[in-house]
């Protein structure tokens, strides 16, 4: 995810970045990042070498208010990192879909929907929409109109931690939409 607000979600600090690297370690504590110079909010996770990313680490942070954009640098033990990749700030909204969760909800934290395609609804550009569970609708279809606009995406994103399967086969998962991120998830069972 190289955009999306910077606050709400988990604890109000923002839609999770996951930075994907070789060598960051085993320990969250001995990692800085910093997003345009300003120290991220919150460490979520570092994950060494998770299986179906070979020989990488993904460590997942949250911006915080703080951030207003720019290059994002993880250092360890003294040695930064030296790609140019960057996150851009975005006004919007962290919503969730979860199990227990009922379409036609505000999708936020505290009453998230219960699929993508009921999200879609309510999901405007600059929003980040996290997925829980095991798994994720049988079908997607995010049209046009319900994409993000230039410096303002659309992402969807597994929850951090969390994984949800796509399927079903026979139903599809269509990403229409222009300005999305769309990120996490697993395909499964031939879908």
């Amino acid at each position: 995810v190289d955009a999306g607000p910077v606050r709400g979600g988990p604890g109000g600090l923002g839609v999770p970045v996951s930075i994907y690297g070789a060598g960051l370690g085993d320990d969250p504590t001995a990692l800085r990042v910093t997003i345009g110079g300003v120290p991220v909010a919150r460490v979520l996770s570092l994950v060494s070498r998770p299986i179906g990313v070979s020989r990488l680490d993904v460590l997942t942070v949250q911006p915080g208010p703080r951030v207003s954009g720019g290059r994002v640098v993880v250092s360890v033990a003294g040695r930064r990192s030296t790609g140019a990749e960057r996150f851009v700030a975005t006004r919007g909204r962290v919503l969730l879909v979860a199990p227990g969760g009922a379409d036609g909800r505000p999708c936020a934290l505290a009453a998230p929907c219960a699929t993508i395609t009921g999200a879609l609804q309510v999901l405007r550009p600059g929003d980040a929409l996290l997925v829980k569970g095991p798994v994720a609708d049988d079908e997607v279809w995010v049209r046009p109109e319900n994409g993000g606009e230039p410096g303002r995406p659309v992402v969807i994103r597994a929850y951090p931690g969390e994984r949800p399967a796509f399927v079903r086969a026979g139903r599809p998962v269509i990403l229409d939409g222009s300005h999305l991120r769309f990120a996490g998830f697993a395909f499964a069972d031939g879908k």
